[in-house]
């Protein structure tokens, strides 16, 4: 599927443009081994995060991972809103990538970022990685992520292109890449796809001032 165009606001005697995001949020709230709490409450967060993004070119792909919950909560609260579309198929393995690739088939966006269902984006997030995007020309870029340490404190976590470090949390690319999460599967799926990512195109920075919270990690948070 082609990439689509900028879209463009022009202002007399400047033009602004900006990549429509396409933002990839799989999700199965069933059970499973090291599953955050609160799974519901937690997916409606994420995707309120996303509704505020101040960025207005944008689209949130749900993806639902066989599962049923997923779907009656967007059915629910998010069936209105043409900014969102929800994604079916069939329950995949644990850490499958076929769920990410199901969202990148659907998306109609410039640029690719993720969203995990027990995550949030803070309200500028989207924008500033249109900014910087465009105005370095960049292919994909990595940024530090924040992890939530309490109800009311983040951190910055440094994120460098490292194995065990950088993870769909860090990273958005554009879509005309057609780098593909296929045989990207079991524990460390993420980095097999950022290594696609970098023997697909050079043509990347970190970029700074994004707004991604984690809220659980295998270390025992979960916020």
């Amino acid at each position: 599927m082609p990439a689509s165009k900028h879209h463009s606001l022009r202002c007399r005697d400047f033009e602004l443009s900006m990549y429509k995001t396409s933002t990839i949020l799989p999700s199965y709230l069933g059970p499973y081994e090291g599953a955050a709490k609160n799974r519901e409450e937690k997916f409606c967060r994420a995707v309120d995060s996303f509704r505020v993004q101040t960025h207005w070119a944008k689209e949130l792909i749900i993806v639902s991972d066989g599962c049923e919950k997923t779907a009656t909560l967007y059915e629910r609260h998010y069936k209105g809103d043409h900014q969102i579309k929800l994604v079916r198929i069939e329950k995949q393995p644990l850490f499958s990538g076929n769920v990410r690739q199901a969202g990148i088939e659907a998306a109609t966006g410039d640029v690719i970022c993720y969203l995990d269902s027990d995550d949030y984006f803070h309200a500028h997030h989207l924008s500033n990685i249109d900014t910087r995007m465009n105005e370095r020309e960049l292919d994909w870029c990595y940024y530090s992520d924040e992890i939530k340490v309490d109800t009311k404190k983040t951190i910055v976590r440094n994120v460098t292109l490292t194995h065990g470090v950088a993870g769909t949390s860090a990273i958005a690319h554009k879509r005309e890449l057609n780098v593909s999460w296929s045989g990207c599967d079991g524990y460390g799926h993420d980095w097999m796809f950022i290594k696609k990512l970098i023997a697909a195109s050079k043509n990347v920075e970190k970029i700074y001032g994004c707004g991604y919270v984690v809220c659980h990690t295998k270390n025992g948070i979960d916020l």
